[in-house]
């Protein structure tokens, strides 16, 4: 039997993967800048990105993100079962 929850999360975080870096490309950052403003690096914005949902981030990182892409927190959750 398939666990519904973690189905949804790891779409959940695929999805937020997908948001962020469509708003990194609307601002026209690369991942190396966004990597920099984070303080993080480009590597691991890549793996946050990717759908490799073995890799997802902590709320810290989160917020980070959305600081540095001057968006609210909200915005990178869209499409979620969160929203």
């Amino acid at each position: 039997m398939t666990n519904t929850y973690d189905e949804r999360a790891k779409k959940d975080l695929v999805q937020i993967g997908i948001n962020i870096a469509a708003l990194r490309k609307a601002k026209q950052y690369s991942q190396e800048v966004l990597a920099e403003k984070v303080g993080l690096s480009t590597v691991d914005i890549s793996l946050i990105e990717s759908v490799n949902v073995d890799n997802n981030c902590s709320m810290e990182v989160i917020y980070s993100i959305a600081s540095a892409l001057d968006v609210a927190p909200e915005e990178l959750f869209k499409g979620t079962s969160a929203f």
